[in-house]
């Protein structure tokens, strides 16, 4: 029997990638494309646990307004990054 104390295999080494967040979970993936749904720090403290989330076609499937939202927020942060580089 598994306990708390074990490391989940699904984790941000195994799967660098952030792909988009939805509700307690952040999902990431791998290289391969194989996907994980990490807990949020909310979502740890509600207690959620790390689970495998399927790979990119079922996340686009399923989470595909999360994967804009996200990616307009990536979007968004980049080119304020862009604009305080920018010397006056």
């Amino acid at each position: 029997m598994a306990s708390s104390s074990v490391i989940s295999e699904y984790n941000t080494a195994n799967f660098p990638i952030m792909v988009c967040r939805h509700g307690n979970w952040n999902i990431w993936r791998n290289a391969k494309g194989s996907c994980a749904a990490i807990p949020s720090e909310a979502g740890e403290r509600a207690g959620c646990k790390p689970s495998q989330f399927g790979d990119m076609a079922y996340v686009r499937q399923v989470l595909s307004q999360e994967m804009m939202a996200f990616e307009d927020e990536q979007a968004i942060a980049y080119a304020l990054s862009l604009a305080t580089a920018i010397p006056a």
